[in-house]
């Protein structure tokens, strides 16, 4: 089940609680279709979500710049050092960088399109498969690298 932030963090933790009682996964979600807020602001609604009962914390946000792509990216990697694995993306054209390149920084999910994006930015979802196959830095069992962003 996917809820959204905006619901109120009362709510989220008790629809939370009651998904996870059915065996239900638990996605919280945020969107800020209009900026990206600074780095800090985007990891720390991260770690409350995961706190709220989220499986998955997902935090979406519409760039302006090709620094708020890096500071969603930076959020992305600190969130995944305190909490594990999280869900974001840089939304429209400038986000969709961060639509492939987001699983290096901790972002263990991406969205591409179907028929129609239901997003701004979404990738056609074969495109998408081709691209990551393209730039899979790693086979997963790569020296150096296991998937978990560390701070070392």
């Amino acid at each position: 089940i996917d809820i959204e932030l905006a619901c109120g963090e009362e709510r989220v933790s008790r629809l939370a609680r009651l998904a996870k009682e059915k065996g239900m996964g638990v996605v919280v979600s945020k969107h800020d279709f209009e900026k990206t807020p600074p780095a800090k602001e985007i990891s720390d609604t991260l770690v409350r979500m995961k706190n709220l009962g989220a499986d998955l914390p997902k935090y979406a946000v519409m760039p302006h710049s090709p620094e708020d792509v890096l500071e969603l990216l930076a959020a992305t990697w600190d969130a995944n050092c305190q909490v594990g694995p999280v869900i974001t993306m840089s939304m429209g054209e400038l986000g969709k960088v961060s639509r492939v390149a987001g699983g290096l920084f901790g972002s263990c999910l991406t969205f591409g399109a179907g028929q129609n994006a239901s997003a701004p930015g979404q990738i056609d979802a074969e495109n998408l498969r081709a691209i990551l196959e393209d730039l899979q830095p790693y086979d997963g069992n790569a020296a150096g690298w296991n998937g978990q962003a560390s701070r070392d």
